[in-house]
C-alpha cells in the first residue's frame, strides 16, 4: 500500500513539470483507472495528440 503513495507523488511531480495545474492531476486520477495510462497521458497531452489517439491507447491498456 505504501508504494501507491510514491507512485502518486511521482505522477503529481511529472504533471507539475509538464506544466499542468495540481487539480488536473487529481481530476485525471479520479477519471482514469489505469495507472500506466496516466503516465502515458502526460506524454500524449504534451505532444498535442488528438482524441482518437487517447481513445485507442486507453482501450488497448484496458484489455
Amino acid at each position: 500500500m505504501c508504494s501507491y503513495l510514491f507512485v502518486s507523488i511521482a505522477y503529481g511531480v511529472m504533471m507539475n513539470e509538464a506544466g499542468f495545474a495540481w487539480y488536473v492531476a487529481i481530476l485525471v486520477s479520479f477519471l482514469i483507472y489505469t495507472g500506466a495510462f496516466q503516465f502515458l497521458l502526460i506524454t500524449l497531452l504534451i505532444g498535442g495528440r488528438n482524441f482518437f489517439t487517447y481513445n485507442w491507447c486507453y482501450s488497448s491498456f484496458n484489455e
